[in-house]
């Protein structure tokens, strides 16, 4: 299958079939459709770039301080003796 921002064509039939994904609810059909080996493919797709997007959006965040209060409310809790640290994985 290829890809732009409007179609699927699907290259798996013959003639092409190009498919309009316009709406959300067009594509929620779509996967409603597909098999379930598809499913999954895209199943862990979508899992591992909302995975990446998180990440990327974590790693600006810590760049940017907004999680430096957290990290002080955390250490001032560690320095209380309010939670202790957790032991090393190995």
């Amino acid at each position: 299958m290829t890809c732009d921002s409007r179609f699927i064509v699907d290259t798996n039939f013959y003639p092409v079939k190009v498919i309009n994904m316009s709406t959300v609810i067009d594509i929620e059909a779509a996967i409603e459709r597909l098999p379930e080996e598809e499913f999954k493919q895209l199943e862990a797709w979508f899992s591992n770039r909302a995975a990446d997007q998180w990440d990327v959006q974590f790693e600006a965040d810590a760049r940017n301080g907004r999680l430096d209060r957290l990290a002080e409310e955390a250490l001032a809790e560690l320095r209380t003796g309010r939670v202790t640290p957790r032991a090393k994985r190995q």
